[in-house]
């Protein structure tokens, strides 16, 4: 039985809608991949896919040096954090509100005041993550050590989903958005052409982003997947299928159409900033506003 967070009904009736079109041909430029893994090793067979963990790092293109603090995360960084010295409740009254919002999108739960100990535990390696940034905080004005936080979340968030390794497991096993009608939109945040299948009643948006698109030459350089109505604390889930169609923790910006190099991001901090909705403190914005990326 996969460890995922995925309904057994919801993969049960998706299953049998294995077997439609596909649409998709992949983007082949975009790097051979990088010490997270074989991303873009074209010998892999996508067809032979199975459910992820966390044990090791997600495969991806290389990060490049347009980067920011989400990524470079050490494994053995939480090898000497030793929970059972913490208090078995603890206090999150000092932490800043939108903080608040993010540890609670970590641990997909919404959080108050105080936090059982060995409740976040149970959440497995983001559950340390969140303890080790709450208490690791040195004084921050946002009352955790983000930085750590950040990191913890690109290395474990995608990972912990228990999702398909590639996607075409994902239409397989989860859902077939290549059976479903989409829309090409103009993207103000992806700088170019998007191509969107919603299926509200299923639970999830799919975007795939073009290039070339409306030409002989069309390919996917990746596919962003938003999961909705799968959490307690009314957020949605993001997660990125890569050019070579493998699940990854990172997402690429083309700015102005390439005329300025590629900015990769990772994901889900990336996805977070568009889907935050700052007034009612929560990432469940389904349709993000121009955040000036392609500028």
């Amino acid at each position: 039985i996969p460890k995922a967070i995925i309904p057994l009904s919801l993969l049960i009736s998706m299953l049998s809608a294995c077997g439609g079109a596909d649409r998709t041909t992949w983007a082949t430029g975009a790097g051979t991949g990088d010490d997270h893994g074989e991303a873009g090793d074209t010998a892999a067979d996508p067809e032979d896919w199975s459910f992820v963990d966390c044990g090791e790092p997600l495969p991806g293109i290389p990060w490049g040096d347009a980067t920011d603090g989400s990524v470079g995360w050490e494994e053995g960084t939480l090898d000497d954090f030793d929970p059972s010295a913490l208090p078995e409740e603890i206090d999150l009254s000092h932490i800043d509100d939108y903080y608040l919002v993010v540890l609670s999108f970590a641990l997909r739960e919404n959080l108050g005041d105080t936090v059982a100990r060995d409740d976040v535990l149970a959440k497995g390696e983001l559950g340390l993550v969140v303890l080790a940034a709450i208490f690791n905080e040195r004084g921050s004005n946002a009352g955790i050590d983000y930085d750590i936080f950040e990191k913890g979340l690109t290395r474990y968030y995608t990972c912990s989903l228990g999702l398909p390794s590639s996607l075409v497991g994902f239409r397989e096993a989860v859902f077939d958005y290549s059976a479903h009608s989409s829309v090409d939109i103009d993207s103000s945040n992806h700088c170019g052409t998007v191509r969107v299948t919603r299926d509200l009643e299923a639970g999830f948006i799919v975007s795939e982003t073009l290039l070339q698109a409306g030409t002989d030459d069309e390919t996917v350089r990746e596919t962003e997947i938003l999961m909705l109505n799968e959490r307690d604390d009314g957020a949605m889930d993001f997660f990125v299928y890569g050019p070579y169609g493998w699940l990854t923790d990172r997402t690429t910006i083309d700015y102005n159409e390439g005329t300025q190099d590629d900015y990769i991001g990772a994901s889900p901090a990336w996805c977070m900033n568009c889907h935050y909705d700052s007034d009612n403190m929560s990432f469940d914005v389904t349709s993000p506003t121009d955040h000036g990326y392609c500028d």
